[in-house]
């Protein structure tokens, strides 16, 4: 009898605890997309044309213009999103969606199969589930602020057991930037294990949010040859556009990665979009002539993959750990789709880190 009850008290803690192990256990990765670039996608047939040019309830205005033209920018990027160059990345519908959720279940369920294995190959005892959040795409800084907003909504309702990671592309890290905006807001003391920036122009409105408590790591990756990052400052001079934060009085949390792929360095969308399309010969050959190249060294992969085993490497390594100027260089190995990744400090190059 006191075995039995003393197996009636204990059995609970037991399970509490083991509880306790499987929720540190779980991981949440969230993939944002960026601006949706005009005139990537053109209407080709009379229903495609009907909806662009069809009535709307979109009463919105922005800074490009208004009634008419801002209704035809919102449908024209709404279109692009699943058209054209957008759809060759993790990009679903608006909001926090499951990978392989809504429309552009293909690819997204392919980059799920890529991050996973990247992630396993991290820590094979976790538990991660993956997510796009989608938002509207504009090049509007305050619409940025406003899914900022929605974004911490949808986080903040989340399962709390969870470490939350945000992997995100261009403006979209600007989107997760804000996320320190509402919570000072809010207060509901959201807290991001690591904000990966991909590309991410760095601007005046949201470079001081990288000192928030809201993010524990910031890994800021760039590459010399992304001239997309900075194209604001000569079409919107006012908006001041940088590859990465300045040096000064940098928090010790930011990390900023220049990278290279073997000898060249990757644009703006070899850093996220896919390379391998299923498009028609026209689209096939302006994509890969102007976008992702098929003589890019890790073809048809993105950069971002590659990121979770850099991030380890880097928190794992007491030399690098003290380092704020990173420079990687990820490339194939002679064994098929295998590929050897290497991390030195930017202004001295004796540390080193290889695996594959």
């Amino acid at each position: 009898i006191k075995i039995l009850f003393l197996s009636l008290i204990l059995t609970p803690l037991f399970n509490l605890n083991a509880k306790k192990e499987t929720n540190k256990n779980k991981e949440t990765i969230i993939l944002i997309h960026g601006t949706i670039s005009p005139l990537t996608s053109v209407p080709i047939s009379m229903q495609e044309l009907k909806e662009l040019f069809g009535k709307t309830e979109t009463t919105e205005e922005t800074k490009l213009a208004q009634n008419f033209l801002s209704r035809f920018y919102q449908r024209h990027i709404n279109q692009a999103r699943f058209d054209g160059i957008h759809k060759y990345q993790p990009i679903s519908n608006l909001g926090l969606k499951e990978l392989g959720v809504g429309n552009n279940k293909k690819l997204t369920r392919k980059f799920e199969k890529l991050f996973n294995q990247s992630f396993k190959q991290v820590d094979p005892k976790k538990k991660y589930s993956f997510y796009t959040f989608g938002w509207d795409g504009r090049i509007d800084t305050e619409k940025r602020k406003i899914w900022g907003e929605t974004l911490y909504n949808e986080l903040i309702n989340l399962p709390q057991n969870s470490d939350i990671q945000i992997y995100a592309h261009s403006h979209g890290g600007n989107v997760a930037l804000n996320l320190a905006q509402v919570e000072e807001k809010y207060k509901k003391n959201l807290k991001i294990k690591n904000l990966v920036l991909l590309g991410t122009p760095i601007q005046k409105d949201t470079k001081e949010l990288i000192n928030s408590d809201v993010f524990k790591n910031i890994y800021v990756i760039y590459s010399e040859k992304d001239w997309l990052q900075i194209l604001e400052n000569k079409l919107l001079p006012e908006n001041k556009t940088r590859r990465k934060f300045s040096k000064k009085n940098l928090p010790t949390k930011v990390k900023q990665i220049e990278v290279e792929c073997g000898n060249k360095k990757p644009t703006h969308w070899e850093l996220w979009f896919y390379g391998q399309t299923n498009s028609n010969f026209f689209q096939n050959f302006i994509y890969h002539s102007m976008f992702y190249k098929k003589n890019f060294p890790i073809y048809p992969y993105p950069v971002s993959i590659f990121i979770p085993q850099v991030i380890q490497n880097i928190e794992t390594n007491k030399s690098l750990i003290q380092e704020q100027d990173l420079y990687l260089n990820i490339d194939r190995t002679n064994k098929k789709n295998s590929f050897q990744i290497k991390i030195s400090p930017k202004e001295n190059s004796p540390i080193q880190i290889e695996f594959t």
